[in-house]
């Protein structure tokens, strides 16, 4: 199937700093929270930044400005948000109301809109691609940084932790750049997440 780059990356910078297009947030589950929640128009992401310029931590507010509650009535945050892998379906696949890359993805939670859009796990979505030939891996648990620059616009990135997992992804927009959720980052430096070896994907 054809994939539309320009539209993965368009969806990727409208999105960045909201709710994806299906008006779910995935949560981690902790604390006895659900795996995700629903969100109502208006909904926004906000960072908080550090002297340095680096995303210290990130809240989510109402329409109104006031914070997003959870079903417990703390507010939401990225300490229990986990929405890094469900944005970048959204990004690549076929979310509701809005063009985006338009890849075929398997609906890990049921279909909007009742239930979240897409895949939410790093590790399901990245053997989906690869076992399906939608995504070439370019390199592997890398730490080599010049793979980057044979991505396009539209490729991903895997973040991978000192343990060898995938743990979070970002959607490549060019120059260098990515866009992702949880947290929430537009046309951030690809490198500058605490993390020193990558999976690069290509998609077909």
């Amino acid at each position: 199937m054809a994939y539309n780059r320009d539209a993965a990356v368009t969806y990727a910078r409208l999105f960045s700093q909201v709710p994806c297009s299906d008006g779910f947030i995935m949560l981690n589950g902790r604390g006895g929270l659900p795996d995700y929640i629903a969100t109502p128009d208006g909904t926004t992401i906000v960072s908080d930044f550090d002297a340095d310029g680096n995303i210290v931590s990130e809240r989510v507010l109402a329409a109104d400005g006031s914070p997003f509650t959870l079903p417990n009535s703390d507010a939401l945050t990225n300490a229990q948000a986990d929405d890094c892998t469900h944005f970048i379906s959204s990004c690549i696949g076929q979310p509701p109301k809005v063009a985006a890359g338009g890849l075929k993805l398997p609906r890990m939670w049921g279909d909007p809109p009742h239930d979240p859009y897409g895949v939410s796990r790093v590790s399901t979505l990245l053997k989906y691609l690869t076992d399906h030939g939608l995504a070439r891996a370019l390199a592997t648990n890398s730490t080599d940084t010049t793979v980057a620059d044979r991505l396009d616009p539209g490729d991903l990135i895997a973040y991978v932790n000192s343990d060898g997992e995938a743990q979070h992804f970002g959607l490549y927009v060019g120059s260098g750049l990515i866009c992702s959720h949880t947290r929430s980052r537009l046309d951030w430096p690809w490198q500058r997440l605490d993390f020193s070896a990558w999976t690069f994907l290509h998609i077909a």
